[in-house]
């Protein structure tokens, strides 16, 4: 009844559709995937329902460093619990020990226990939750805005937007690598197994500037000539015009400070005076979520994050 092969492109709608409805804030990946980034190296299988050519699952394995990668295997409501699910999780964890990698990373949203519990009973442990979460602009007064701008602590840090002339700077880069690997210090790494991939100007640079060119706002505080904290939020394609921080990040030895809250704080101001209606943001880290809440982010979702190491193939 059920066939289980290579996903072909010309099926890249019909997965897409599934994809977003199980998995609706991660809309914007299925674009990516006729162009995916070179080192992710994806694959990616249907479950089809004979005789005529149904969908009615999807999965996918891609590379995201050293040997760690991540996957996704989603069914059809309405074919649920007839072991296509099971079927697929074998086929990329197959191919997870073929390509090498040493953990592999499933995600769930939280109120799906169904999901969570199938992937707990096959090994997955969480190791951190993303909160996702909206803002609506124009609920957010201007005044408060200002005084946020302000609202941080050290004479000696300056904050101001980046320039072209910034981001065609190696210097910049540099600086901002070395802020970038900083902040790391603190942060609960979502795909543990190993040291992360160092930071390295392309990576950072493919990161914060997904379009190429300067985002809709890009602030940095400086101390001296040195780099200690960032903030980034770029345009979306929504028709509403709807802005997504893209990035936030403080050395630790510059956090509780304010600065954070002051560097999304003009993020903000520049959305709304550019006219967008609203901004996302998605972040696992406390201290974020504390900043997100006194600008009157609401949560839209949270998503699980669970891993599992890889046992090889037998020789």
């Amino acid at each position: 009844m059920f066939r289980f092969r290579q996903l072909d492109p010309s099926e890249f709608d019909a997965a897409g559709r599934l994809f977003v409805e199980i998995y609706p804030h991660r809309a914007h990946e299925v674009r990516s995937w006729q162009g995916p980034a070179s080192h992710e190296r994806p694959s990616r299988w249907a479950a089809v329902l004979d005789p005529i050519p149904t969908l009615v699952g999807y999965a996918a394995i891609w590379h995201v460093e050293q040997r760690k990668y991540r996957l996704d295997v989603m069914v059809d409501g309405a074919w649920r619990g007839r072991g296509i699910g099971t079927h697929l999780l074998d086929i990329v964890s197959t191919e997870a020990a073929r390509a090498g990698a040493g953990t592999i990373q499933a995600r769930a949203y939280a109120p799906c226990t169904a999901a969570l519990t199938f992937l707990e009973h096959r090994g997955f442990v969480e190791t951190m939750r993303m909160h996702g979460s909206v803002l609506d602009l124009s609920g957010v007064d201007r005044a408060a805005l200002a005084v946020w701008t302000a609202a941080f602590v050290g004479d000696d840090i300056t904050i101001m937007s980046v320039s072209r002339s910034d981001i065609d700077d190696e210097t910049f880069w540099r600086r901002l690598c070395t802020l970038q690997a900083a902040a790391r210090e603190g942060w609960r790494e979502p795909d543990p197994g190993g040291p992360p991939d160092p930071v390295v100007e392309s990576g950072l640079r493919t990161m914060l500037l997904s379009s190429g060119d300067l985002p809709l706002a890009f602030f940095v505080a400086r101390r001296r000539d040195e780099l200690v904290a960032y903030s980034v939020l770029a345009a979306r394609r929504h028709p509403d015009g709807e802005a997504q921080f893209v990035g936030t990040a403080v050395r630790p030895d510059c956090r509780s400070q304010g600065i954070a809250t002051a560097l999304r704080a003009r993020c903000l101001a520049v959305a709304k005076a550019a006219g967008y209606g609203s901004v996302r943001s998605a972040s696992g880290h406390p201290a974020l979520l504390r900043i997100n809440a006194r600008f009157g982010f609401e949560p839209s979702y949270c998503e699980v994050r669970l891993v599992k190491p890889v046992n090889p193939l037998p020789v």
